[in-house]
């Protein structure tokens, strides 16, 4: 489901009671027919009787709006405003009129202009929910966040606990910081409707930014329960080309065996990996898998039911006791931490055994991987079913362990990336946060060479003027900024449960990848991004 949006009228009323006497004899039927061709998408021939109506009665409020209805469908806004502009001279009291050129204004993308349109509408008929959705979503657009709520509200005393209305009422009160009664509106929006899966994102990230890690986390997974459901595929998706690559195939593949092998899955499964390889294989992995997709008669499982479908997502439970190790130095860490300038420390045995096991546990059974990344590597984001409850418990007991370096920085983001033993791994960047975690969860009998597969973390910051995409993208530009500073890298080398805590502005990129084959030995790491860069 999509929010509702205003759009000039699909069957254009004809609401004016001004006399149809004149020189056009049939003008009542002329617009009879005129309406009918336009509710079945005939604008052409609206025009051609409606050019007819005007020219023998100049002043029809009627035929005015109506083909200004008619010239916009035919791509013509501007003449569209000009004739419903026309009539509501003639005659401004009717409510339509203002509601077409609103949503004519809109579509040009004349947001005020368009607000001052529903203004009116509403002024004159203030029961018409629809306008005033369509006054508040203008609003937004504009900026005007309070306008736009006093609307959502509005819309909400005419049609209670209508879903999109709160949905976008919980949008802008987060835009505007009311970030407690955006969780409300979110809330109410999906007591009304469950399945609205945007609700889901929108609300776990309002948490999240509320510092409520457990509840974010929690709605988070269940949203993706949902969107990445086995049966959630339509008729209409398996229509739509799904491109996928060798890297990602081999992984689902590999996963899959791992999976029945452990019991995860049934047997039935088998027959998508053997798909996956056959892919492979025959050198089309990186072509459509639309083929693949068709739904088999019988109770096999087919590859639309498996790939990038959550077919198995591990619990992940909260340790009984702590999953940040408590035996940690914490005041050397956050000595060594802010002696460095710019700030970088790393230090081993991070998680309990027990939290370690059940986090490599989770990404080793979760089928979660679905974002592709051109070096090969593949990520697992919050949304996608990655928030668990065992991660939302490390991410709140950090920051208390080591405040001298979160301070009250909240949780910015969290992913995690899997990488095939033999590609590259992420390219360099920063990010925008302002303390950066990363660290790592395949044992270290994995490594090929015991020096190799961490990260390299130059001592540089990413310029304030630079924007995403550059200190994100542009590698050239980061490579010569750092020649001319005169930075210098400091390589940090892979060990299991060992995590690295640095100034996230700090450009970074994986070093080699040197993993022995097979599923286990994938390189996992974990990346939590606190605060922003702005107010570090």
């Amino acid at each position: 489901m999509t929010p509702r949006n205003r759009t000039v009228q699909p069957i254009p009323g004809r609401e004016s009671q001004q006399s149809r006497k004149g020189a056009f004899r049939n003008t009542e039927a002329a617009l009879d027919d005129a309406a009918r061709f336009l509710v079945e998408n005939k604008a052409s021939r609206a025009e051609r009787v409606l050019r007819k109506v005007i020219k023998a009665e100049p002043q029809n409020a009627d035929a005015l709006h109506l083909a200004g209805v008619a010239r916009h469908r035919l791509g013509k806004a501007k003449q569209a405003v000009d004739l419903v502009e026309r009539a509501i001279r003639v005659e401004s009291s009717v409510p339509m009129y203002h509601v077409t050129l609103g949503g004519i204004l809109d579509a040009s993308d004349e947001t005020a202009k368009a607000a001052a349109a529903y203004e009116h509408a509403v002024q004159l008929d203030p029961m018409d929910s629809e306008t005033y959705f369509a006054l508040a979503n203008a609003w937004r657009r504009l900026g005007h966040l309070e306008a736009a709520i006093e609307c959502y509200e509005k819309t909400l005393e005419i049609v209670p606990n209508d879903t999109p209305t709160l949905y976008n009422l919980g949008n802008a009160q987060k835009a505007a910081g009311r970030l407690e009664d955006a969780v409300d509106s979110y809330r109410l929006a999906l007591a009304s409707q469950p399945g609205f899966v945007s609700i889901y994102k929108n609300l776990g990230t309002t948490l999240k930014e509320l510092g409520r890690t457990s509840e974010a986390f929690d709605i988070l997974r269940a949203g993706a329960q949902i969107m990445f459901a086995p049966d959630g595929l339509s008729e209409e998706d398996l229509r739509h080309p799904i491109q996928t690559s060798n890297a990602k195939l081999q992984h689902d593949a590999e996963q899959i065996a791992y999976l029945i092998s452990h019991g995860r899955v049934s047997e039935n499964y088998a027959e998508c990996g053997a798909k996956y390889r056959e892919l492979i294989d025959a050198g089309a992995g990186s072509r459509a898998l639309t083929e693949s997709f068709r739904m088999p008669s019988d109770d096999r499982i087919s590859v639309a039911q498996a790939y990038n479908r959550l077919i198995y997502l591990d619990e992940a439970p909260r340790c009984d006791g702590v999953a940040v190790n408590p035996g940690l130095d914490t005041a050397e860490i956050e000595r060594a931490y802010h002696r460095s300038k710019p700030e970088i420390t790393y230090f081993d045995n991070f998680l309990t055994a027990d939290a370690l096991q059940r986090l490599r546990q989770f990404c080793l059974e979760s089928t979660i991987w679905y974002t592709r990344y051109e070096n090969g590597y593949l990520g697992a984001l919050l949304g996608d079913g990655f928030a668990s409850p065992l991660l939302a418990q490390i991410v709140d007991e950090l920051p208390k362990a080591l405040p001298g370096i979160f301070r009250d920085h909240k949780l910015n983001q969290a992913w995690a990336f899997k990488y095939d033993s033999r590609l590259s791994g992420i390219n360099m960047h920063a990010d925008f946060a302002a303390v950066n975690v990363n660290f790592w969860i395949t044992p270290d009998d994995a490594l090929e060479d015991d020096e190799a597969g961490g990260l390299i973390v130059w001592d540089k910051e990413a310029p304030l003027d630079w924007d995403f995409e550059k200190y994100n993208k542009d590698e050239g530009a980061m490579r010569q900024f750092l020649e001319e500073n005169n930075a210098k890298s400091v390589r940090v080398p892979y060990r299991q449960n060992r995590a690295l805590v640095f100034n996230s502005d700090l450009f970074h990129e994986t070093d080699k990848i040197a993993f022995r084959p097979g599923y286990e030995n994938r390189r996992i790491n974990v990346t939590l991004l606190y605060g922003d860069r702005i107010n570090a």
